[in-house]
């Protein structure tokens, strides 16, 4: 048994538990209590775990995210010590072909809340997967956690700063599988058709539900406009009356206005500059089109990345899934449209990336417009808002503390999970084929397309 120490206790380190970017996670205990922990060990010359507990103090406080117990260094090996959580999305997927509307909707709206405050500090997180999003314990089993910021960038910086000297917190290197930093080989790929959508066309998608972009003549940004009257009025009379406890947990989560940093009005701070001569960052499944075009990332890139996840929980699969090839996955990323990527689910979706992919590089997304969009969908299926999830099951600590005794490092993979009813009226999904699509790249874009079919109830 491996012990660290700080001036914040003793630490019992017991089996590896995961893997994180350029660390692996390991399962501990503090000595006195017993509590259960995660120590993120720094197992890479090149990763930056200092810099990455410097992004968890900054979030302090605001739910979703890890809580920092503490950093220990020794030499120049580093060990973060945080509080355990659950299982990541990618394990609870494993459970199920797809997950349904509803969960898919609930993560949606929890998602584009912590990207808010992550983004209102200053920081793009830049590998936003089904990996780095992670259920809590306990009584925090409904809530989804953002983890894993080894390869956040920071989009602002002190206007005295003349270098703009941008850097991932982990530097340029592969890890964990994943394309990372590698050098972008640009031949053919300038030459493809790139799918642009100008603020014309995504007009002619938006004459739904009273939703309207809106480009600004004077920096020639698309923003959405959502035409509401109050936001409690979106609660539906059924969640109003029937569940006073949903209906304050839906508005409570709004992002608070309170909490906002320096970072949205200062005039001491700027946007990053424009690059396109950067290298990758992220994974190549989710990645936005601009990281695969080496360009500089900005929190456009958070949204679209999004987007693509959102598409693949609710059809377990995206059209360049089986592509191991960085080139191969962005000739079909770019060769997709939005209209095919979300061919047979709810309008919304289509919407959703087709305006954040028309962000410019330094524009703020509008994410309280785009936590309306998806629930204005959640109140038309006739959803309650009771944070169930497909894979809800509450977990008595007597649980968690068999799970440890018989086998820590299986902690997350082997827990029990029950399947809840997904038989909710507002939706019903029918996949074919394997969760994974089979496509080959010459053959991508012809049987990419209608792969999966959403049929929507009305409420």
């Amino acid at each position: 048994m491996i012990m660290i120490q700080s001036d914040q206790g003793l630490y019992h380190i017991h089996d590896l538990i995961g893997t994180g970017s350029f660390g692996n996670i390991m399962y501990a205990e503090e000595s006195s209590n017993k509590e259960p922990l995660a120590v993120k060990v720094q197992t890479s010359p090149n990763s930056n775990l200092a810099a990455e507990a410097e992004i968890y103090q900054r979030l302090v406080g605001a739910p979703g995210f890890p809580i920092m117990k503490t950093l220990i260094k020794d030499g120049h090996n580093c060990n973060l010590v945080m509080e355990l959580l659950g299982q990541n999305l990618s394990e609870l997927l494993g459970q199920y072909r797809h997950f349904s509307l509803k969960t898919v909707l609930i993560i949606a709206d929890q998602l584009l809340a912590r990207l808010h405050y992550l983004h209102s500090k200053g920081y793009i997180h830049c590998d936003i997967k089904p990996d780095n999003i992670v259920i809590g314990r306990n009584n925090n089993s409904n809530v989804l956690y953002l983890i894993d910021y080894g390869l956040s960038q920071k989009y602002i910086i002190d206007c005295n700063d003349e270098t703009e000297d941008v850097k991932n917190v982990s530097s340029k290197f592969e890890g964990n599988g994943e394309i990372r930093g590698k050098n972008i080989d640009h031949t053919d790929l300038n030459d493809e058709k790139i799918i642009f959508f100008s603020n014309h066309n995504i007009e002619n998608h938006l004459a739904y539900n009273n939703i309207h972009i809106h480009g600004d003549k004077n920096n020639n940004s698309s923003t959405i406009t959502v035409n509401y009257h109050n936001e409690r009025n979106i609660i539906c009379e059924k969640i109003g009356k029937g569940n006073n406890f949903s209906n304050e947990k839906m508005m409570n989560d709004y992002f608070n206005s309170n909490e906002k940093t320096l970072f949205d009005d200062c005039s001491h701070y700027k946007h990053v500059s424009f690059s396109d001569k950067c290298n990758f960052v992220g994974s190549a499944k989710f990645a936005s089109t601009s990281a695969h075009r080496g360009w500089r990332l900005s929190r456009r890139d958070d949204m679209e990345s999004l987007g693509y996840l959102l598409v693949y929980l609710l059809t377990g699969q995206l059209p360049w899934s089986s592509y191991l090839n960085n080139k191969d996955v962005y000739k079909a990323k770019v060769n997709t449209s939005v209209k095919d990527l979300c061919d047979g689910l709810p309008p919304e979706f289509e919407i959703f990336l087709n305006s954040v992919r028309c962000l410019e590089f330094d524009d703020k997304p509008n994410y309280a417009k785009y936590r309306e969009l998806f629930r204005r969908l959640f109140i038309r299926q006739g959803f309650t808002y009771d944070y169930v999830f497909d894979w809800t099951k509450r977990i008595s600590h007597k649980d968690i503390h068999n799970n440890n005794m018989t086998g820590k490092k299986h902690l997350f993979k082997n827990r029990a999970i029950s399947k809840t009813d997904c038989s909710n009226k507002g939706a019903l999904i029918k996949s074919k084929g394997s969760r994974h699509s089979s496509i080959s790249p010459s053959k991508g874009k012809k049987d990419g397309r209608k792969r999966h079919r959403l049929l929507i109830y009305p409420s």
